[in-house]
């Protein structure tokens, strides 16, 4: 969903990241919160910018401005910038209490 030069601007400052799934019982999806870790707050909206573009063209929805959020598809979709310490996190849970949880536990 993002041309060559945006994917390397949004992989540039990559430190690290984490998964964290939970089984959703009866479904065939999870919950999932990806929280990634980068270099400075450039390298952080940088991937902001390329991954809003990938959830509106995989979900088509409006992303629009941070935070984004969104419920589509028996999806509560978050995807949230902590910009004091360039972590960005990506939450996608079957139902909004879900992704209440895993917001406070994965930004505090």
């Amino acid at each position: 969903h993002n041309g060559d030069n945006a994917a390397m601007d949004g992989c540039a400052g990559w430190l690290a990241d984490r998964l964290l799934v939970y089984p959703v019982k009866g479904s065939g999806r999870d919950h999932a919160c990806w929280q990634t870790q980068w270099r400075d707050k450039a390298s952080a909206l940088a991937f902001v910018k390329a991954m809003s573009r990938v959830l509106a063209e995989s979900y088509k929805v409006e992303t629009g401005n941070m935070p984004v959020g969104f419920e589509q598809g028996g999806r509560c979709v978050r995807l949230l910038h902590d910009s004091a310490t360039a972590r960005v996190v990506l939450i996608d849970a079957a139902d909004a209490e879900w992704a209440d949880a895993l917001e406070k536990r994965c930004l505090p």
